[in-house]
């Protein structure tokens, strides 16, 4: 009896010793496991999932679209973009600043009508009741390769203490013209102007 439960025991003791081995085994077999790859995480039940962001790709030599507005310390650029603001198709083709200076008059062709708008100092556009059609010689106008900014500030460059006071594009013998009157900071009259609508030439009238 007594060499019988030695026995057992023996055997009781190499069961235990076994299924240790076995659970320290699988313990070591999964500490071995190969961790995911950089930016995974543990999904549920132990398993990894990895999360790839999409590659950001540019077209080669592409740039952002810039878009500049009129430049230049003569409040007619602020009041030519006031108008390409609100009306950004439209080509201005007049402007006249009135005698106190706070707005300027502007004619601006829009998809084969006229527009007559009235910008104040603070880029407030008012457009006046009622549209014309434009005729003929307005409708090419938009033949001009210098349009009203391009046309001022070529007016302008090298004159300084003046500003711009009227200008119009005007056909004269057969050619786009802009006549550009210009005042002088004091009040008195200032140059006069033509600037080739096709070619930005400055000549002077006085």
């Amino acid at each position: 009896m007594t060499e019988n439960t030695g026995t057992q025991t023996t055997y009781t003791k190499s069961l235990a010793v076994t299924g240790t081995g076995a659970l320290a085994l699988a313990l070591l077999t999964g500490c071995s496991t190969a961790e995911p790859e950089g930016g995974s995480t543990p999904a549920e039940g132990g398993a990894a999932t990895t999360t790839t962001a999409p590659a950001e790709s540019t077209p080669a030599g592409s740039s952002p679209a810039e878009s500049s507005p009129a430049s230049g310390d003569d409040p007619v650029f602020a009041a030519i973009d006031a108008v390409h603001a609100q009306h950004p198709d439209a080509f201005v083709v007049q402007v006249d600043r009135d005698d106190n200076g706070t707005s300027h008059e502007i004619e601006a062709h829009l998809e084969g009508e006229v527009l007559e708008l009235t910008v104040a100092q603070d880029g407030t556009v008012r457009e006046d009741d009622g549209r014309d059609r434009a005729d003929d010689r307005e409708l090419r106008a938009r033949d001009a390769a210098v349009d009203a900014t391009q046309a001022a500030e070529a007016a302008l460059e090298g004159r300084e203490g003046q500003g711009i006071d009227e200008m119009e594009l005007d056909e004269e013998d057969g050619a786009l013209v802009w006549k550009v009157e210009l005042d002088r900071e004091n009040g008195g009259n200032g140059d006069e102007l033509r600037v080739d609508a096709m070619t930005g030439e400055v000549t002077q009238d006085r």
